[in-house]
């Protein structure tokens, strides 16, 4: 199926004849909400730090950064990817899957989704998060919370050593499990053993391959869709599938674009946001209980 509309008007199917819905979201959809760790953010909000330590990536800052730059850096960085704004790239995707269950596994440490209405149990954060800090050398499996700028520094509380945030791009074998963690990768595994049986329909969001404890969206996928109930849509230009059994729908377009074509598509009734008759039925039952 090569036809754009013809996989547009197969997606609108999808996503009407579905159960649940699952939401793998890569690096694509951060850079939709603007967070460029090689464009904008380098020259805007790190651009002293670009500039004085020669970063060409973001995350480059955690290792080069040095004294009270360290600090600040990691202040920045918590801020930033915590109090990033909602993108209607993501808006338009919750406004797709919100009436139905759904779950959000991606591997950037921002909130967009969260700022764009998802439930906060409904996402896992397969990177970690920003605002945590962790004992550098992974001595124990507790978080601190990302001190502010009248804060000291804390050192770890057990051995005494060094803190890094808690994320999941260092490179080596120290990113922590504590139990938050286990929770999100709890009701991750528990929302997919529910509806892997039934008709479960996976999107993959510009994903690539990632080992954030294993999680390797395509291999995923590929697992998943072995089921003969599983449909996926692929929304990535640099992934390919090979559409076994009709079970891919696969978009090489920019990933705003495909969402909101399928978003004009769909009836309003079966989009996200509430029916007129079930705002009707909603204020008849207010009246009620008054």
């Amino acid at each position: 199926m090569c036809n754009y509309r013809d996989k547009l008007k197969r997606a609108v199917q999808l996503f009407d004849d579905a159960d649940a819905i699952l939401v793998f979201s890569g690096a694509g959809m951060a850079y939709s909400a603007g967070l460029h760790t090689y464009e904008s953010l380098l020259r805007g909000e790190f651009g002293y730090f670009a500039n004085k330590y020669m970063l060409t990536d973001v995350n480059e800052g955690f290792v080069l950064t040095a004294g009270e730059d360290r600090r600040a850096f990691f202040a920045l960085y918590a801020r930033v990817f915590h109090d990033c704004r909602a993108c209607e790239s993501h808006k338009r995707l919750m406004e797709l899957i919100r009436r139905k269950p759904y779950f959000i596994a991606q591997t950037n440490p921002d909130y967009v989704y969260e700022k764009s209405g998802a439930n906060r149990k409904n996402v896992i954060h397969l990177a970690g998060y920003p605002h945590y800090l962790q004992c550098a050398d992974a001595c124990n499996n507790d978080l601190l919370p990302m001190p502010r700028e009248s804060e000291p520094f804390p050192a770890c509380p057990v051995c005494g050593g060094k803190m890094r945030p808690f994320l999941d791009i260092f490179g080596d074998d120290n990113f922590i499990c504590p139990k938050s963690y286990i929770d999100e990768l709890a009701a991750y595994s528990n929302f997919v053993a529910k509806y892997r049986e039934k008709r479960l329909l996976v999107i993959e969001l510009e994903c690539g391959s990632h080992d954030h404890f294993g999680f390797n969206a395509p291999v995923i996928i590929h697992a998943l869709a072995n089921s003969d109930n599983i449909r996926v849509i692929s929304i990535n230009k640099y992934e390919e599938h090979d559409g076994k059994n009709g079970r891919y729908i696969c978009f090489h377009e920019p990933a705003d674009k495909v969402i909101a074509d399928i978003l004009e598509k769909r009836p309003s009734q079966k989009r996200g946001r509430p029916s007129v008759l079930s705002k009707i039925m909603a204020a008849r039952n207010e009246h009620i209980l008054r």
